[in-house]
């Protein structure tokens, strides 16, 4: 079965997400300051009069972290419970890709709960995200509060 995946890049690797949970891809705009949110979450930004968090994406993946530069794209990815941004150098675009060349996750990667899976492209490999496990309980209860 074809899946689709939107393909982004952070310092040089890429990463993706199922296209199905992205919403859309927008120019970074300027974040404002979410009092009370976990660290894990940058800002906020207001997109027509939605208030969206902002997670910082190279936290979660332990690299080093940067100024949003405004060539940035955000990336606009909805979960069941949330809507949030992850901030990306690049979005490459949407790639078709069969299941059975998705390598599991969990023993790629045993140690990471929100990757998927890898799939290994003609230029690489790429991570795939599980955005519902993107957050952890905790970070979902904060996120909570710091929004209401």
């Amino acid at each position: 079965m074809k899946i689709s995946f939107v393909v982004f890049s952070i310092d040089g690797s890429k990463y993706a997400l199922h296209l199905k949970k992205v919403e859309r891809v927008i120019p970074a705009i300027e974040l404002s300051p979410l009092p009370n949110a976990p660290g894990i979450i940058l800002g906020a930004v207001n997109i027509e009069g939605r208030i969206i968090p902002v997670v910082n994406l190279r936290k979660r993946l332990s690299l080093q972290s940067k100024e949003i530069e405004p060539e940035d794209k955000y990336i606009l990815a909805s979960t069941q419970k949330r809507t949030f941004i992850l901030i990306a150098d690049d979005v490459e675009g949407v790639v078709d890709y069969d299941d059975k060349d998705m390598v599991d996750g969990k023993t790629v990667l045993p140690d990471l709960p929100n990757v998927e899976g890898i799939l290994a492209m003609e230029d690489g490999m790429v991570i795939i995200h599980d955005v519902d496990k993107f957050l952890s309980l905790e970070e979902e209860t904060e996120l909570d509060s710091a929004l209401c």
